[in-house]
């Protein structure tokens, strides 16, 4: 389990700022002289300045500490956001409800891949329960916990501006999917939280709406793939369809050449898979590319291989969210019944 807790100057507590700074410097210490990432009750504590990439998998993200992945995830369909219903108990008041509302949207209006709803029809089990305490004796505004899918408020601080609080909250719903504390550009993103030594003393929120970063991790964890690889995980054409036909961004992950003749592995973060493209000079052909997918404990490996008899080409997708890739080419001269490979990027 993976709670947030976003922090003002506590009241009511014996442990005045000056302590519990030197508690949490000899805390960073220990953690990183044993080497391992600390999850201890229940703050999750991801180090590390990962910057927003549109090349960053998934799993270089968690790898690298910037998110802290719960097995738990909301369902989503093909092509659509993922559908969030939000559920409200008596304890919060309508003021907080409004407040939650323009927090979850701002989600979405950030270019999230997910709609929160009170009333959805389309949300299955996607569901985030919201209530409120009221303790004066505990410092935290707001708790998140992605994987009950639960908000937690604390009503001692509600004199607080509604941007805040708004701010809070899509802090707060960032952890119901997912996303922990993410210490890039030293509080560049929403997700930035309070468990850091030597960030601030009081621990104010200094923003209220999320920000690049943060959309980038939520929608690696929500890709948008239209009707891309129905067959996943073992899918290796993704349906026949390009990522022309497929609206998919892409991005050069390695180039490797041979003379004047060249393969790229390519990676889109919105559709989650890799492919190839290659290319030779005039008076050469490709004589085969492809596209590998490395196995793992969830997915098999697999190849889809081409022979285009063209001086360009690029493959079809394969499904990789969790899997290295590369690409390799074989290519001739015009004539010539000598071929050239395989030549292979790394695997990434």
């Amino acid at each position: 389990m993976s709670l947030s807790f976003l922090t003002w100057r506590p009241r009511g507590l014996l442990l005045t700022p000056r302590v519990l700074r030197k508690l949490f410097v000899m805390l960073a210490v220990l953690v990183v002289g044993l080497g391992i990432q600390l999850h201890t009750a229940g703050v999750a504590f991801a180090y590390g300045t990962c910057s927003p990439s549109s090349q960053t998998t998934k799993l270089q993200y968690t790898n690298m500490g910037c998110i802290y992945t719960n097995p738990v995830w909301f369902y989503q369909t093909p092509g659509n956001y993922a559908h969030v219903k939000l559920s409200f108990d008596s304890s919060v008041p309508s003021k907080l409800v409004t407040d939650l509302k323009i927090g979850a949207n701002d989600w979405t209006n950030a270019g999230g891949h997910v709609d929160f709803s009170t009333t959805c029809t389309d949300c299955g089990n996607n569901l985030v329960s919201v209530s409120a305490v009221n303790d004066c004796s505990v410092g935290w505004w707001g708790q998140g916990d992605s994987v009950a899918h639960t908000v937690k408020l604390n009503l001692c601080y509600l004199s607080g501006k509604d941007t805040v609080w708004q701010g809070l909250i899509a802090h707060e719903l960032g952890h119901t999917m997912g996303l922990a504390h993410n210490r890039w550009n030293n509080g560049g993103a929403l997700m930035f939280g309070c468990d850091y030594p030597g960030q601030f003393s009081d621990c104010i929120i200094h923003l209220y709406t999320p920000q690049p970063v943060d959309v980038d991790i939520l929608n690696t964890i929500f890709p948008v793939y239209s009707a891309l690889c129905s067959k996943v995980p073992n899918d290796e054409d993704c349906n026949g369809q390009d990522y022309i036909m497929q609206s998919c961004n892409h991005y050069p992950q390695e180039t490797v050449t041979s003379g004047s003749a060249s393969v790229t592995l390519e990676y889109s973060t919105n559709c989650q898979s890799n492919f190839t493209s290659a290319q030779v000079p005039s008076g050469y052909f490709l004589v085969s590319v492809d596209i590998e997918r490395a196995g793992n404990t969830v997915d098999p490996a697999l190849t889809l291989s081409d022979g285009p008899g063209t001086t360009t080409w690029y493959t079809n997708m394969i499904w990789a969210p969790f899997n290295k890739a590369r690409s390799c080419f074989w290519y001739a001269q015009d004539g010539s019944i000598h071929v050239v490979g395989p030549i292979c990027t790394d695997w990434h």
